[in-house]
């Protein structure tokens, strides 16, 4: 049985994958690190960055769990007011809420069913960077 961090990489794998598939030319990587595809190593935005958060059992003895994950859409601030932002993050969010229920092979994941479940916007002056932050509420076995 597959322990919470492997299906919270699981869940976080197979966003980007769908994600990229849905929103070509923009680069998706998990939390936890690149994968063979993507190394995640300086990156400059724009970019996605995707996280599972804490991914809950729902049944004592079976491998079903719900929880949240997060997609963040990092640009520049000089970035944020454009129409190709926004155009983006209408994009990403479009796919979010198109995503398929079933089985995903690459990563050995059933996936139940996933709805929006928040919007947020984040800046870091620092950094430069805005980030549009959408949450996504799954449920799913692997």
């Amino acid at each position: 049985m597959a322990t919470n961090s492997e299906i919270k990489r699981k869940v976080e794998l197979w966003l980007c994958a769908k994600l990229g598939q849905a929103v070509p030319g923009l680069t998706f990587v998990p939390a936890k690190g690149g994968d063979d595809s993507n190394d995640a190593a300086d990156l400059i935005p724009p970019y996605c960055f995707v996280e599972a958060g804490e991914m809950n059992k729902v049944l004592p003895g079976e491998p079903t769990y719900e929880g949240e994950a997060s997609v963040t859409y990092v640009t520049h601030i000089d970035d944020t007011s454009s129409t190709v932002h926004s155009a983006t993050v209408r994009q990403i969010s479009d796919s979010l809420a198109g995503l398929d229920r079933g089985f995903d092979p690459a990563q050995g994941l059933i996936v139940h069913g996933t709805d929006i479940s928040g919007t947020d916007e984040v800046e870091d002056a620092e950094k430069q960077s805005h980030g549009d932050v959408i949450t996504v509420a799954i449920g799913c076995t692997g």
